[in-house]
């Protein structure tokens, strides 16, 4: 879809990817148990649901501002950037 070899903005939507499955992958190593809030493990969960709201988010915006770059039509572009899901 997209060279990272391109310039900055490519590598700035791989790393936020990257972010947001590293979120994902806390939230579902860590669940949101009682034990592990017992044993605070739940700050890695709260940790990576925090990463990947952000990350994704983040992901989307850049995604939409530079949408018409990467074969999205200009209305997807649109909606990528202002229909960010709220978290």
């Amino acid at each position: 879809m997209f060279d990272p070899r391109k310039g900055a903005r490519p590598i700035i939507i791989m790393i936020l990817a990257v972010l947001a499955g590293v979120g994902v992958s806390l939230v579902g190593i860590f669940q949101g148990s009682n034990a592990n809030v017992d044993n605070g493990l739940i700050a890695f969960h709260t940790f990576g649901a925090q990463g990947v709201m952000l990350a994704g988010n983040l992901m989307a915006i850049a995604v939409g501002t530079g949408g018409t770059r990467i074969g999205l039509t200009r209305g997807r572009s649109i909606a990528s950037t202002t229909s960010a899901p709220p978290d």
